[in-house]
Formats: structure tokens, sequence, C-alpha cells
């Protein structure tokens, strides 16, 4: 009996298979396209011979068997036989007997029951494919459609405050007040920033998808790489305190320092918008054995339950999450930190309250010289 869990593919190669074991011939399974014709190859993109294609095609316009041993078309090398599914053809066995010897009638049984046993298989694994199909495409439309209204959302916020921003200081009123300007200013800032970071994941998601994004590997102090971070993405982190403990003297890795920073940013801003503003942000670095530790821990309100895992994935939100994202900044740091052929994970803290995400990345002894330079 054909297993559900099955394929059309691995259904017609069982079926082959077993036919060729029990019946001492070889067997070849023509099936039908999406558009009710007849393939002109096999399942598995054999080609076959044009006389037994044509002997098919006749047998499958006519729903007869036929070939070998047959009234019609006799003196084909092959016998042809419909697989006839309860709603409709699904395909075409033939039958190759070694040295022309002919079937005993243990084994006509055999070969008509499987044809029938084959067909129902054949049809209702294509229903179940089709089904999956659709269910796969609608899943695809409830995707596209929450991204649309996610992008169009995140864009429009920044870009309403650029714009209301901009218009402002051209207000000569406005001019006049530095107090003022300095807000307008930094409103743009933060919109400018955030409206470049749904972008970047955009961008970044896009080409990890189509695998044009590879990690250009080199030795990085990820200690200086934080720092100078820090200082890069600090107008929209001075709300927050943010320190850096490392228990190591010098914390060379071989990582995509572009990809890197990006990873340590979406963490760092996304604290940033779970925790309150004043509240510390740690940025910790250790090793354990083959393994570097980089944990960002906040001060915020924590995970909710069954959301360690969920926070990964692609267009994922907790609800009730503020705005300044699509829900790819985390998806993007665990595609980027595979990448480097480490896993992140992310928990409650047991310290304080507050989340705590973790990265690990494989230790490589760096060289010698560089060791010495530091």
């Amino acid at each position: 009996e054909m297993a559900t869990s099955l394929t059309v593919t691995e259904a017609c190669f069982n079926a082959e298979h077993s036919l060729e074991t029990l019946l001492n011939g070889k067997t070849k399974i023509l099936l039908v396209d999406s558009d009710g014709k007849l393939e002109h190859r096999t399942y598995n993109a054999t080609k076959i011979d044009e006389k037994d294609l044509a002997l098919a095609l006749w047998s499958f316009e006519n729903k007869k068997r036929a070939g070998w041993r047959t009234d019609t078309l006799a003196e084909s090398r092959c016998l042809s036989l419909p697989l006839k599914g309860k709603e409709q053809l699904v395909g075409i066995l033939l039958y190759y007997p070694r040295k022309n010897q002919a079937l005993t009638l243990d084994q006509e049984n055999i070969l008509d029951a499987a044809s029938v046993q084959l067909a129902t298989a054949i049809e209702r694994l294509g229903l179940q494919e089709k089904l999956q199909s659709i269910k796969l495409f609608e899943a695809s439309e409830k995707l596209h459609q929450a991204l649309l209204n996610s992008v169009s959302h995140e864009l429009r916020t920044p870009l309403t405050t650029i714009i209301g921003s901009a218009s402002a200081l051209q207000d000569a009123n406005v001019n006049k007040d530095p107090a003022t300007q300095k807000q307008l200013v930094q409103a743009l800032n933060e919109s400018s920033y955030r409206l470049d970071q749904v972008v970047e994941n955009l961008l970044d998601m896009s080409r990890l998808n189509s695998g044009v994004l590879t990690p250009k590997k080199e030795w990085v102090d990820l200690v200086d790489m934080i720092e100078g971070l820090l200082r890069k993405i600090q107008p929209w982190t001075a709300s927050h305190h943010i320190a850096i403990e490392s228990s190591l003297e010098a914390c060379l890795v071989k990582v995509d320092e572009r990809l890197m920073e990006h990873v340590i940013s979406n963490l760092i801003i996304n604290a940033t918008r779970y925790a309150a503003p004043e509240t510390k942000i740690i940025v910790r670095l250790n090793r354990e054995g083959a393994r570097i530790l980089l944990r960002v821990l906040d001060e915020g309100v924590g995970l909710a339950e069954g959301a360690s895992q969920k926070i990964f994935e692609a267009f994922y939100r907790i609800p009730g999450s503020p705005t300044g994202g699509v829900g790819l900044g985390l998806a993007v740091v665990k595609a980027f930190v595979e990448a480097h052929s480490g896993r992140v994970y992310a928990s409650n803290r047991k310290d304080s309250q507050g989340a705590e995400f973790t990265i690990e990345l494989p230790y490589e002894e760096p060289p010698r010289e560089l060791v010495e330079r530091e």
C-alpha cells in the first residue's frame, strides 16, 4: 500500500522496483501534466522510444490496454496499461517483458492490481500536493499582505516626521528659537536612522534569501568594534546607559565586520525599544572553550512565555510592540549569525528583570602576529 507521506515521484519509483522484482521485467511510468496531457518523458524525466510513446498515447487516448500480447498494436515490445484514478486517467504504465516471456495468471493479476493501486495512490498524492501548494500560496499571500501593511506603516511614520520637521525648519519663527531647532534636528536624525534601518533590514533579508550575501571574514577586535558602533548609534541610544563588560583583554574573532556591526546594532536598538529610558543595557563578552559569547542584556519587560523562538521569525512582532520596525531585525540577526556558523538565542534574565540575547561564535586561535600587535 502506498504511504500517504510519499510524493508522487517516490510512489512511482517504489512501484517500478516492486513490479520489476515480481514480474521479472522492466517498467516505465508516464504521468499526466497539469493540462491533462500525457507527458512524453517518464516521471523521472527519462526519454522513451518514439514507438513506445506512440503506443502510450494511443492507450491514453482510448483508455485501453494495448501493445504486447493484446489485440491492439500487438507487435509492440511492451504492454501499455492506463492508470485509471477515480476521477480521470493519471498516467500510463509500460511493462517490458524479458525475452518476450508470457506472464503467468498470477503475474497478470499482480500487474492489474498494481496498476489500480498505483493509479489511486498517484491521484491521492497529486491532490495532496495541489492542496499543499494552495496552502503555501495562501500563506505567501498572507505574508505578502502583512509585509505590505507593515512596511507601509513603518515607512510612513518616519517619513511623516521628516517631512514635518523639514517644513517646520523653514519657518522663520522656528529659526529664531534654538531649542525648537535642536528638537527638530534630533527628530530628523532619529527618523532618518529608523527609516534607514527598516530599508537595510529589508535589503539584507532579500540578499540572504537570494543567496548573494556571503560573509567576508577578517580578524576583528570585537571590543574595539562595539566601542566604535556605540559612537555611531549614540544619537539613537542616548536615552539609555550602555556599558561594555569584557573578561577578555583582546577579543579577536574572524567575522564580517559590517554584518556583525549590523547584528549588534539590531540587538541594542531592539533593547532600547523594550526597556524604559535611563535603564542600563549591557553588552557582555567572554569566552567559553571554543566559543565566544556575546550577550546583550536589558532591564525591560522581558519575554512573554513561548516568545523566545518566535521572535527570530521573519515579520513576527510581539503584540503591543512599539513602532519602529517590520519584524525583520531579529530574523536578520539570526541569519547573519548562522552565516558565521554561530547561533543566537534569547531568554529572560536570571539576575534581574529584562531580556538576555546571546550570540555564540566559534573561536579560532588568531595569528600570533595579530595577538602581539594587540
